[in-house]
C-alpha cells in the first residue's frame, strides 16, 4: 500500500517510517511523569516520528532531496500525528509543509476521542499496570521487566467491529504538557500552525469505521447522550433514527461529518496557508462509497486500485497535487483547475471525484439562522450582561455598553481565552418596539455557542444554545418583556 516508487517518479524523494504504537508508544503513568525531566509521559510514538523527521532533515540531501522543503503526510492515525506535529513545539523546523488525510482531532465532542488529558491517560496507565499484576512504588521497574508479548497481549484487541475496537482503544495521543502542551484545538485557534497545509477528508469515512456498530434503536439515544453530553439533543435532531438500519447509517454519517469533516474544516480555517479537499471518488467494486483510506489507492497507485481509465485519471490528479505541493508549497499548476486557498468566509474546497471541481459549503448543510422579530431590553444605562461559551471554553463575563450604529443597531464584543472575537449584534432596541437580534462569530463557521443574556433593568435572564452547524449566528426564539 505505501510503496513510494510511483510517487518518487514525480520528482520527490519518498521516505516512510515506523513508530511505536499501543503501550510501547503511548503508555502514560504518574511514575513515568515524575521521572521525566519534562514532567511528561506517553506520546513516545510522536517522539519516534520527530526523530525520524530529524534524520530526514540531516540526511535527505544525500538522496537527492531538499532538506529545506520537507513535507510530512499521513492518513487516519498518521493524519492525527500530522496534526500533533503542527502544534508541537518540538517539531518546529522539522517540516516545512504538511498533508493531513482524514485526521481526527477532538478530545471530546466526537465519536472518536483523541488527545486525552494527561490525568486520564495516567489513570489508564495505572489500570493497565494493575492488569499485569504490577503496582506500588516499583510499578515502572515491573513494567520494564515485562515481556513485550505480554504488554501487547494485555492491550485491547478485536472487539468484533472496527467501531467498538476504536472505542476500546486505551493508548492514544495525550495532551501531556510537553510534546502536546495544550488541547490542540486551543493551539490551532491560537494560530501556532503556520506552515502550508493540504488537508481534507473522504465523503464516506464512516462506512468502514462505523461498520458493525450493531446498536439498537433504544441504545442509540443513550450513546449520543453519553458521547455529546449537552449537545446530544442537537445531534439527535440532525441524525434521527427509528430503525436499526437508520441507526447504522446515521452512525456512519455522524462519524464522517463530526469526527472528520468538521475537524478538517476547523484546522483549515485556523491555518493561514491551507487548501481543503474532499475525496468523493467511489472506487468501483467495493460498495462502500468514498470510504476511509480509499484515497491511498490513488495516491500510491496501489495494486488494489482499479485499472480503468477514470480511476487512473483520479490517481494522476492526486499524485500531481500531492507532489506539486511537496515540491513548491502550492498544489496548483498541473490539473487545469485552480484550487483556492481556504478561507472560512468563502468555504471553498476541491472536490476530488471523477473530475476535480471547486465547490463551496464543506460538510453537512448548516441549520438556517432564523431572523424572527425579537425583543431585547437594555437597562436605563444602555447596558446588558453577556456570558458566552465557545465549545468548552468560557468567555469573559461582564457588562457591555451597546454602542449606536447605523439603523439603530448596536453591539457588544469580547474575547474568549483564545482571543477569538465573538460579537453580539442587535437590530433595534427596546424603546417601545422590538427587533431582530442574533449572536455572531466573527470570521468563523459551524461553531456551537451558549449565550446567557441578562437584562440589567428587569433582571430577566435567558440562556440560548445555537443549533449544531449553524453558521455565523444563532437567533433567539424568545422575547424579553419590556417594562
Amino acid at each position: 500500500m505505501y510503496d513510494g516508487g510511483t510517487l518518487s517518479r514525480k520528482g520527490v524523494v519518498v521516505v516512510t517510517l515506523n513508530y511505536r504504537l499501543g503501550a510501547l508508544g503511548f503508555l502514560a503513568h504518574p511514575d513515568l511523569t515524575t521521572e521525566s525531566p519534562h514532567h511528561s509521559s506517553g506520546n513516545y510514538g510522536f517522539l519516534d516520528q520527530a526523530a525520524a523527521l530529524g534524520w530526514v532533515k540531516r540526511n535527505i540531501g544525500a538522496f537527492g532531496g531538499d532538506p529545506s522543503r520537507v513535507t510530512a503526510f499521513g492518513e487516519s492515525a498518521g493524519a492525527n500525528s500530522m496534526l500533533a506535529h503542527l502544534v508541537s513545539p518540538g517539531s518546529k523546523g522539522l517540516l516545512q509543509q504538511a498533508i493531513v488525510e482524514s485526521g481526527p482531532l477532538w478530545s471530546d465532542g466526537g465519536t472518536i476521542a483523541v488527545f486525552l488529558p494527561r490525568a486520564w491517560a495516567e489513570q489508564d496507565g495505572v489500570s493497565f499496570a494493575a492488569s499485569l499484576g504490577v503496582s506500588g512504588p516499583d510499578t515502572i521497574r515491573g513494567l520494564r521487566a515485562t515481556k513485550v508479548a505480554d504488554l501487547l497481549a494485555a492491550s485491547p484487541s478485536d472487539q468484533g467491529s472496527v467501531f467498538w475496537f476504536m472505542h476500546a482503544l486505551r493508548f492514544k495521543p495525550i495532551t501531556d504538557g510537553w510534546v502536546i502542551p495544550e488541547d490542540p484545538r486551543i493551539l490551532f485557534r491560537r494560530g501556532v500552525a503556520t506552515i502550508p497545509l493540504l488537508i481534507g477528508t473522504n465523503a464516506d469515512e464512516g462506512t468502514t469505521l462505523a461498520v458493525n456498530a450493531e446498536m439498537s434503536v433504544a441504545d442509540y439515544p443513550q450513546f449520543v447522550r453519553d458521547t455529546f453530553g449537552p449537545k446530544a439533543g442537537q445531534v439527535l435532531a440532525r441524525y434521527p433514527a427509528s430503525t436499526p438500519e437508520e441507526v447504522q447509517h446515521q452512525m456512519e454519517r455522524m462519524m464522517t461529518d463530526i469526527d472528520f469533516a468538521a475537524a478538517a474544516k476547523f484546522v483549515a480555517g485556523s491555518s493561514p496557508d491551507s487548501w481543503l479537499y474532499r475525496f468523493s471518488y467511489v472506487t468501483p467494486g467495493f460498495g462502500l462509497g468514498a470510504f476511509h483510506g480509499s484515497e491511498l489507492l490513488y495516491i500510491f497507485r496501489s495494486g488494489l486500485m482499479p485499472s480503468d481509465p477514470t480511476s487512473t485519471g483520479v490517481s494522476d490528479t492526486m499524485m500531481d497535487l500531492w507532489t506539486r505541493f511537496a515540491r513548491t508549497g502550492d498544489p496548483n499548476g498541473g490539473i487545469g483547475v485552480t484550487w483556492p486557498r481556504y478561507e472560512t468566509s468563502a468555504d471553498r474546497y476541491l472536490d476530488i471525484g471523477a473530475s476535480p471541481t471547486v465547490k463551496s459549503g464543506y460538510g453537512p448543510a448548516p441549520t438556517a439562522c432564523k431572523a424572527d422579530a425579537k425583543t431585547m431590553c437594555l437597562g436605563p444605562d444602555g447596558r446588558f450582561k453577556v456570558q458566552a461559551t465557545y465549545g468548552d471554553y468560557a468567555g469573559n463575563r461582564g457588562d457591555g455598553k451597546a454602542r449606536k450604529l447605523s439603523n439603530a443597531s448596536g453591539y457588544f464584543s469580547f474575547y474568549d481565552p483564545e482571543n477569538i472575537e465573538l460579537v453580539v449584534k442587535f437590530l433595534g432596541f427596546c424603546s417601545g418596539g422590538s427587533g431582530d437580534w442574533a449572536f455572531y462569530a466573527s470570521g468563523l463557521t459551524d461553531l456551537e455557542f451558549t449565550l446567557d443574556v441578562t437584562d440589567t433593568r428587569t433582571g430577566i435572564h435567558r440562556e440560548y444554545l445555537n443549533p449544531l452547524g449553524s453558521r455565523f449566528c444563532t437567533a433567539v426564539d424568545e422575547s424579553f418583556p419590556c417594562p
